[in-house]
């Protein structure tokens, strides 16, 4: 058998290379989905107090694009309705190179069907208790975060539901 040429070897292992990046491109793409769908599954029931289900996620992290559907933040206990929150899908676009900077840029975020049922019980509404749900966890990640004191990222929303031709909205 005859050794291999330079020249193929290096062409033979650009080829294995580009594979390579092929294939962990989309295991990467899967699985991030799946991590995401997953989080917030699990994540999020512990800061609303309620069940959370999230049906679809769609991301990538190379376009920084990103979709999630079918999204229901449920009631508290005690209430009657199926859920408070229904979005149906949420489309959001991230500057990916932005992430680098000390502003992070956020193109647009879009939410489309959007669907809030308020229920009023004895002791107040769903509504109110999920947002004292989120204080009471928000307070416990301020007083940690100024045990760690640092420099924070600033956000830039460009578009929030409106056409690309739209002013900015800044938060």
């Amino acid at each position: 058998s005859r050794p291999m040429s330079a020249k193929k070897g290096l062409k033979a292992a650009v080829i294995v290379v580009s594979a390579l990046i092929v294939v962990l491109g989309v295991a990467g793409y899967l699985m991030i989905s799946t991590v995401v769908k997953t989080a917030v599954e699990t994540v999020l029931p512990s800061i609303t107090g309620t069940p959370v289900k999230l049906e679809k996620v769609s991301l990538s992290i190379f376009s920084g694009k990103g979709t999630l559907k079918g999204f229901v933040i449920g009631n508290p206990k005690d209430f009657k309705t199926a859920s408070a929150v229904s979005l149906g899908e949420i489309r959001v676009a991230l500057n990916v190179r932005s992430l680098l900077s000390d502003r992070i840029v956020i193109d647009e975020i879009y939410i489309g069907a959007p669907k809030v049922t308020y229920e009023a019980g004895l002791g107040g509404s769903n509504i109110g208790t999920i947002m004292s749900n989120v204080d009471r966890f928000s307070s416990k990640e301020e007083a940690a975060a100024k045990e760690k004191p640092g420099k924070g990222k600033r956000i830039l929303v460009r578009h929030f539901n409106k056409p690309r031709s739209a002013p900015y909205v800044r938060i």
